[in-house]
């Protein structure tokens, strides 16, 4: 009940029309102009893999905007920030620039990060459709966290290796080993997620995790 009173907050704070809005969208613009600065390069240099690569992550940027209209729901600055701020240090960095390469941790980090920002995503969503009263057990939450972050990182494994085989690029590294160490990393990041939002649901923190939470279930007002 303490999740859909938070709903039913603030109702003058958004407007019923300002699904996509770039208001919410701003922070993450700079990164976007990178990315769009990064494909101009690449077409000037010729680099064709690469211009394809940075017209790509340009262009799932603003993949929060479409889901805010496609799904009627408002997502925090943060949130979009945050999903931005990832597609350029993993997508765009790490094959444009070549960190991948270059960083040996950086892959690992990525997909740890990966895991956090799915099991946030879940949360979210969880949160609301707890606001609307369909109340979800605890467990069931949590194995929602894990399970979606470990079908998200089989596909992006997928997808890693079909990138690899189809257009050269080194998403995988070559061997075994570096596709089930990032599994371990996605499902350690979402099982972090997990493990903090059924402690701080239980203790109502205003801060972290729930206080996201709280931000996202007000804009729906």
């Amino acid at each position: 009940m303490a999740l859909a009173c938070l709903a039913l907050k603030c109702r003058s704070e958004c407007s019923v029309s300002d699904y996509g809005t770039l208001r919410r969208h701003v922070l993450a613009l700079p990164f976007e102009l990178i990315m769009l600065g990064g494909a101009v390069a690449m077409a000037v240099k010729g680099d064709q893999l690469h211009l394809l690569t940075s017209m790509f992550t340009f262009s799932i940027s603003f993949l929060p905007l479409a889901l805010e209209r496609w799904l009627r729901v408002r997502l925090p600055v943060s949130v979009h920030a945050a999903y931005v701020a990832f597609i350029f240090a993993s997508m765009f960095s790490g094959e444009v620039f070549g960190m991948y390469g270059r960083v040996w941790v950086w892959d690992d980090w990525m997909h740890f990060i990966s895991g956090v920002l799915i099991g946030i995503g879940v949360v979210l969503w969880i949160a609301l459709l707890n606001s609307r009263e369909l109340r979800l057990p605890p467990w069931l939450q949590g194995y929602l966290v894990l399970g979606t972050a470990a079908l998200l990182a089989v596909i992006w494994e997928l997808a890693e290796f079909a990138s690899d085989q189809l257009f050269g690029t080194s998403s995988q590294g070559g061997d075994l080993a570096d596709t089930m160490y990032d599994l371990l990393y996605d499902l350690c990041g979402a099982g972090i997620v997990a493990a903090a939002w059924r402690l701080t649901s239980s203790r109502k923190d205003a801060v972290g995790l729930y206080g996201l939470v709280t931000r996202f279930l007000r804009l729906q007002s």
